[in-house]
């Protein structure tokens, strides 16, 4: 059964939707969003909701050198054992690559590396285009090349009833669609020194106890994402 939980009096963040919130401790925290009804803007308050309390706090956190994470909402949010990681999402008219960490202790924001920024349209339109257009020919290179392995493989196992010669052909036919830099294990694939592209509304998880920050799907400037890419922490 639902129940609406009640708020103590004091202040209390504006209504918003593509925000995120992540529990840490005792407290729920909410950053960013978007709120097009009453004065439109994509906001980068950062707020904790005390769940003994019921009380909101606003939370005017920097990093040790007075800077913040890039307003945004469709991102993706989650908890750590000391703090929230935020990652990604939509800005004021670009998708997002940073990762950032607010430190609850400190209550100060780390950003962490993450991906090179973003190629802003307003830098430049052509050469954002000619960037979209080039993850969408190696998109439709790489659909070619996964098409022609299948076409190799069907012949190999057509050819094994027509005889050894068959076989040794269809075997090269199949050998030379294989690609020459595929990962040797499924692990190998999953950690991948590569960042995801820019995109927003991702999801995102901690694994092996928290050393791992894993981020999974989302949509892009031309294209709904269904990759997870994964960022050592501990490296970072």
């Amino acid at each position: 059964e639902w129940s609406l939980v009640a708020n103590a009096p004091g202040e209390l963040p504006c209504g918003r939707s593509g925000h995120s919130v992540a529990r840490c401790g005792n407290a729920v925290y909410l950053f960013g969003g978007y709120n097009d009804l009453t004065n439109p803007r994509v906001r980068d308050d950062l707020w904790s909701f005390d769940l003994e309390t019921s009380t909101w706090t606003s939370l005017n956190a920097l990093t040790e050198h007075g800077v913040a994470p890039m307003a945004r909402y469709m991102h993706a949010a989650v908890a750590g054992a000391d703090g929230v990681y935020v990652l990604t999402g939509m800005g004021v008219g670009v998708y997002l690559t940073d990762l950032w960490k607010f430190d609850t202790a400190s209550s100060l924001w780390w950003k962490l590396p993450g991906a090179p920024d973003p190629e802003r349209p307003e830098d430049g339109p052509d050469r954002f285009i000619k960037r979209q257009k080039r993850v969408e020919e190696e998109r439709r290179r790489s659909q070619k090349q996964h098409r022609n392995r299948n076409r190799g493989n069907a012949s190999f196992e057509a050819s094994t009833s027509d005889g050894a010669a068959k076989e040794h052909n269809g075997d090269a036919s199949a050998s030379s669609e294989a690609p020459t830099d595929s990962p040797k294990s499924d692990d190998d694939a999953l950690l991948l020194p590569q960042f995801p592209e820019a995109r927003s509304a991702a999801a995102a998880v901690l694994l092996h106890a928290q050393h791992f920050l894993l981020v999974a799907f989302g949509r892009g400037e031309q294209t709904y994402f269904a990759d997870c890419a994964v960022i050592d922490l501990h490296a970072a």
